[in-house]
């Protein structure tokens, strides 16, 4: 029965409602800039803090766990640089920041691969200390310390200083016993060289000798010396001793019969012969009346010397068989022998007997370096069997020893059979392995060998099957499917081949060109195929490269090219070089277009934040006229127009933005609307005011009607009341101005006396409609009538039920019904009066 009321009521508090919506959308928005302000104040102090406690590692690590955003969290991790804070810091921050966690754990291990590089170049001086402590350096541990050193990759300036410091005393100390070696092999060298062990000189040399193996002995590198060659030379110089004092006692002894003729029985013919010839003459002479017989020599002297140079040659040379080469061939030439038909000079006859002397002296050394030589080289052989070599390399081992075996045998003479057989037995033994190891070799080749025969008659049928496939398709073309099948079976071929193994170089030629002849036969309609397939991605490269990229569309067009791309490439591969290069062409193509259209996104986007920019703009504007205070309906009116207008003349902007703009934007409009909203109605609540002052006015000069005697005095005070007000412009403003120039007329006549009856019996005859208008507008706004006329009213509800029913609600039948009772004369009293002035308030309608 009382819908309309409530739709009345529940339209009113929508309206309401929808007010209070927009105002606390605007107060929520102004909260979240200023919290917005106040986190960017908190973040500036925030790094105010970490500026300030740059120093101080501890409060940065608290700052750390303190920060809730991420680039403070940044900044405050650089600062942190011990290895100590970090770890601290680095679990909490890889549930936290991962940023900061990579950061922590990146300068983590730089450390740690710092101190692992000190480690190892620390060890590298150890190592050459350790070095410097040894008594004798070898110059393999030098290069394995270098290539040590080498390894690491950083050296601090301080551990790298005291290497090289070490590193030049083991080489100053190596070159010591470099130097020390050198000493003493020239000295033999010189003890070698001597030829006359009887030479005045010879014992002021020997003791110069002495002096320096004396020197080389006590040296603070003696210990680095082989003790072979320290023995070695002792024994020379004893030995040159040796001979230097038997030399000296023999020509002492000469000295001696030289100094005693009479011990020396000479004849009547050698009376006038010196001495010394005496002595000689008795050592070489043989009995006059012998009668010698000299031989024939077959050498000419001019050969004899050829030969003596070429032998003189090879002895300077240190070559041993050439020199025993010339020496047979002057066999015949005896320096104490006289010849028929040549005379040897005493100078070629000393040339030839110390070409033979030094010959004999490198025989011996050859003899004896021969027999040291094969006992190493048998030693060696024996060796190889508790060696594990692979067996190229015992063969090269092998060969190498029966090598040097024959060239020992050729510059010092054969060796004993026993010896010979001891060596011959170890090297059999020791090539024993690599026997039977090509052995299985040679069996793995036959084998090799009969599964390639195998493969290529299985191939050969599995080629068939493809081509007899190749000619029963249609159009004489092959599917996709097949295509790619026949370039499988080419690869796997082809890896099988490669893996099956060696073969016999006389079979393998014959199995490579049956394998080529076989791989032909689908080799080459796979080719035709793929040139086709080469022709057709040269299209969609072109396709791609024609593409205009300010279109919508081209991005799924080049996204259709790449599926076809990839479908293409899945049925039928290419040659990786073919391939390759058309794939590049054609991902340069995509690149193309895909930065044509990033160019023209960021153009867009330039475009995008201009607009925003310049929407915040008005967004400012409109945000300043919200804050002031601005109390014109129509100004405000004409800002919003304005301000709508304004905002469609700019287009997108980021989509990032968009919703957060147009929020504001929005927000604001709805800030004006309801500050103008206010306005307005406050306007109306002052007029309604107005309205209601004055209605309260007409109704206490009406009541003075109703009273027994006239009050001019109170009337022209409710005079100036009325006059005091001014009342808004609308037809109830104009009812009530009627009403209450009429009430003032029946107050004040103009024949000069007043007379009330005559509109109190009109008053009592229109008072049943007044009643039946006062309930109307109370059951309308849903105000409480009298409860004594609670019967009345129920009729009267019906009454405008039925009516509502019948001819659907009127919203203007309030105002209608207001303006007609200002038209009825009012028989006022207190309950009157309050009834009316309800009825006036509660409607606060807008004035027209």
């Amino acid at each position: 029965m009382f819908d309309f009321i409530s739709k009345l009521i529940h339209g009113r508090s929508e309206a309401k409602k929808n007010d209070q919506q927009v105002a606390a959308t605007l107060n929520a928005h102004l909260q979240a800039e200023d919290k917005h302000k106040s986190r960017e104040q908190e973040r500036h102090l925030f790094l105010k803090k970490v500026e300030a406690a740059a120093n101080d590692e501890t409060q940065l690590i608290e700052l750390l766990g303190q920060c809730d955003f991420a680039d403070g969290r940044f900044q405050v991790a650089q600062k942190i640089v011990s290895q100590s804070g970090m770890v601290k810091v680095l679990p909490a921050m890889r549930k936290l920041d991962k940023r900061v966690a990579k950061l922590l754990q990146t300068r983590l291990d730089e450390i740690s691969e710092k101190a692992q590089n000190d480690l190892a170049a620390r060890a590298c001086v150890a190592a050459a200390d350790s070095l410097l402590q040894q008594t004798v350096i070898l110059s393999n541990q030098l290069v394995d310390l270098d290539k040590q050193y080498a390894l690491v990759k950083s050296i601090s300036e301080m551990v790298n200083v005291q290497f090289q410091e070490k590193r030049q005393l083991l080489t100053k100390r190596l070159g010591q016993q470099i130097q020390l070696q050198q000493r003493i092999l020239t000295l033999m060298q010189e003890i070698e060289q001597v030829e006359d062990h009887a030479a005045s000189d010879l014992d002021a040399k020997f003791l110069d000798w002495q002096a320096r193996f004396d020197a080389c002995s006590s040296d603070e590198n003696a210990t680095s010396l082989p003790k072979h060659l320290l023995n070695e030379c002792q024994l020379k110089l004893k030995a040159i001793q040796d001979n230097w004092r038997r030399a000296h006692a023999k020509s002492e002894h000469i000295n001696e019969l030289v100094s005693a003729p009479e011990n020396i029985n000479l004849g009547e013919q050698g009376a006038d012969v010196p001495v010394r010839l005496m002595v000689q003459e008795k050592t070489v002479s043989k009995p006059a009346n012998k009668k010698t017989n000299k031989p024939h020599l077959s050498l000419s002297l001019e050969q004899i010397e050829v030969s003596l140079q070429q032998m003189e040659a090879a002895l300077e040379q240190g070559s041993v068989q050439n020199a025993r080469q010339f020496d047979r061939e002057l066999r015949d030439v005896d320096t104490k022998q006289s010849y028929v038909n040549l005379v040897l000079s005493v100078e070629l006859k000393e040339r030839l007997n110390l070409a033979r002397k030094e010959l004999l002296h490198l025989l011996s050394w050859a003899k004896w370096s021969g027999n040291a030589s094969r006992d190493e080289l048998v030693n060696t052989a024996e060796g190889l069997a508790g060696l594990k070599l692979s067996p190229k390399e015992i063969v090269g081992t092998v060969s190498a020893l029966r090598e040097q075996w024959k060239q020992t045998e050729a510059s010092s003479g054969a060796a004993t059979k026993e010896l010979w057989t001891r060596f011959d037995t170890a090297c059999n033994s020791a090539y024993a392995p690599a026997a039977q190891f090509f052995s299985e070799q040679s069996d793995q080749r036959q084998a090799n060998l009969r599964q390639a025969e195998s493969n290529l008659v299985d191939w050969q049928a599995q080629v068939q099957a493809l081509l007899t496939l190749e000619v029963s398709s249609s159009n004489d073309k092959l599917e996709k499917n097949d295509w790619k099948s026949i370039a499988s079976t080419i690869q796997q071929m082809q890896q099988s081949w490669r893996g099956l193994g060696h073969v016999d170089r006389k079979d393998k030629n014959r199995l490579d060109k049956e394998f080529d002849a076989l791989l032909d036969q689908l080799r080459q309609p796979l080719a035709a195929r793929q040139q086709e397939e080469i022709a057709s991605r040269e299209a969609l490269i072109l396709s791609a490269s024609q593409l205009d990229s300010t279109q919508k569309s081209a991005v799924d067009q080049l996204r259709q090219l790449q599926q076809r791309w990839q479908i293409q490439a899945a049925s039928l591969p290419l040659p990786r070089k073919d391939d390759q290069a058309l794939w590049e062409r054609f991902r340069a193509a995509c690149d193309a277009v895909f930065e044509q259209k990033r160019a023209n996104a960021e153009s867009a986007d330039k475009q995008r934040h201009e607009n925003l920019q310049a929407k915040e703009k008005i967004c400012l504007e409109l945000q300043q006229v919200s804050l002031g205070e601005i109390n014109e309906v129509q100004k405000i009116s004409g800002l919003i127009v304005n301000a709508k207008n304004a905002w469609r003349k700019f287009g997108q902007v980021p989509r990032s933005d968009e919703q957060q703009i147009d929020t504001k934007f929005q927000t604001l409009l709805d800030g004006l609307q309801l500050q103008m909203q206010q306005l307005q109605e406050r306007s109306e609540q002052e007029k309604s005011q107005h309205i209601l002052t004055k209605l309260h006015t007409c109704l206490q000069v009406e009541a003075l009607i109703s009273s027994s005697t006239t009050d001019l005095v109170a009337l022209q005070t409710l005079k100036q009341d009325w006059n005091s007000c001014t009342l808004p412009n609308s037809p109830i403003s104009k009812n009530l101005q009627q009403k209450f120039d009429k009430v003032c007329s029946v107050l004040e006549p103009s024949d000069g006396a007043a007379d009330t009856s005559a509109y109190q019996e009109h008053t009592n005859s229109k008072r049943a409609e007044t009643e039946d208008t006062l309930l109307h507008l109370e059951i309308l706004l849903g105000i409480d009538s009298p409860a004594e006329l609670s019967r009345e009213r129920l009729q009267k509800q019906v009454q405008v039920l039925q009516s509502s029913l019948k001819n659907g609600q009127d919203k203007t039948q309030a105002l209608g019904l207001l303006n007609h009772l200002l038209c009825l004369p009012l028989k006022v009293d207190t309950n009157m009066q309050q009834r009316v002035e309800s009825l006036f308030h509660k409607a606060n309608l807008k004035v027209q």
